[in-house]
């Protein structure tokens, strides 16, 4: 009796269902072989990634970035800094951004590291140490001048230098480990332990450089400014002074009206340019210390150590994947190959 279009019986797709089990039994041969191909194939790729042994590297942080509204800092003095938080990098999901860039790969790469004592270039390490990683073997060789900055390389350096930054744009991870916290977490995975060590460390440098250069860069040409005015009337306070003592020594006896006239005008000069040179040297020393109160502070909670930490791999997901894969390919195969003979008897 044939049901209603409306109406549903489980006995019906029961049935439907156990169809399959002749056509297992009638192809479980080739079923059985295209699985163990497949887990074969996928046993044979988990070997090579479990040699391929990694190292991670995490450091939990903090980073203590004032913002545009502080009323003791040089900006706000100045009137320089925007009051919206959003003018700080390290907040409102600027951050997140931020560490998308390759700029503060490249950076972190011409940073200098010490290692184990020597002072160079983590792209010279990197070349040096670390071209046995299939990534490098191109760049075997091509190392970067001690003082090297971005704006200063060759075009071949750059290309270098962006192809170095792609691969740890890939390796490294920043995280925020709770929205009910302020604590971030960056983690690095290599080949190697030390290298996970070094990077790790060098691309958190590279934040807070990017930060101090950017968020500080006006403030930081006042200072400059601040400094130079000191330089000058110290040296104009300087000359008057000497100018007023050779005069004193050569007049010891003033006679004549015209040389006391010049000795007030040399000490009134001197006593104002000493007012001038103190309120500039007063200026200077209250602005570098609102500078430095705009300058982030890396709160480091918890550092890595070497040896890092070693991610063990875990086997089974590849097998049975590839176990998975080979059985539905052998199903899908020989569809097209029944329906290629009735093709042909057609």
């Amino acid at each position: 009796m044939k049901l209603p279009e409306d109406q549903f019986s489980v006995k019906f797709y029961v049935a439907r269902f156990l169809l399959i089990i002749p056509y297992f039994k009638k192809n479980y041969i080739a079923l059985l072989t295209g699985a163990i191909i497949g887990g074969i194939v996928g046993g044979i790729v988990e070997y090579f990634k479990f040699k391929e042994t990694k190292y991670s590297a995490e450091i939990y942080f903090t980073i203590d970035a004032p913002g545009g509204n502080d009323g003791g800092g040089l900006s706000s003095l100045l009137g320089l800094a925007n009051n919206g938080e959003s003018s700080n990098i390290f907040s409102n999901g600027n951050f997140e951004e931020l560490v998308k860039l390759p700029v503060v790969y490249k950076k972190a790469l011409l940073l200098p590291i010490n290692n184990f004592g020597k002072k160079e270039l983590f792209i010279n390490y990197l070349i040096k140490n670390h071209t046995s990683i299939w990534y490098f073997e191109n760049i075997k060789g091509k190392y970067f001048p001690q003082k090297a900055n971005i704006d200063s390389l060759t075009d071949e350096q750059k290309s270098t230098l962006s192809f170095a930054a792609s691969y740890f744009m890939e390796i490294t991870s920043f995280k925020k480990e709770s929205d009910l916290s302020s604590f971030r977490k960056v983690k690095v995975i290599t080949p190697n332990d030390t290298l996970s060590y070094l990077w790790a460390n060098n691309v958190l440098n590279s934040l807070t450089d990017i930060y101090i250069k950017n968020k500080t860069k006006k403030s930081a040409e006042l200072v400059s400014i601040l400094g130079k005015r000191v330089d000058s009337l110290r040296n104009a306070l300087y000359y008057t002074q000497g100018k007023l003592a050779k005069f004193a020594d050569q007049n010891q006896q003033i006679v004549f009206q015209s040389a006391k006239i010049t000795a007030d005008r040399l000490q009134l000069n001197s006593s104002q340019l000493q007012g001038l040179y103190n309120e500039a040297i007063r200026n200077y020393d209250n602005y570098k210390f609102s500078l430095a109160k705009e300058t982030p502070l890396v709160n480091i909670i918890s550092k890595s150590d070497l040896p890092t930490y070693t991610n063990p791999y875990r086997w089974g997901f590849l097998t049975v994947f590839g176990t998975l894969v080979g059985a539905l390919s052998v199903i899908v195969l020989l569809y097209f190959v029944r329906v290629y003979k009735e093709f042909l008897n057609d």
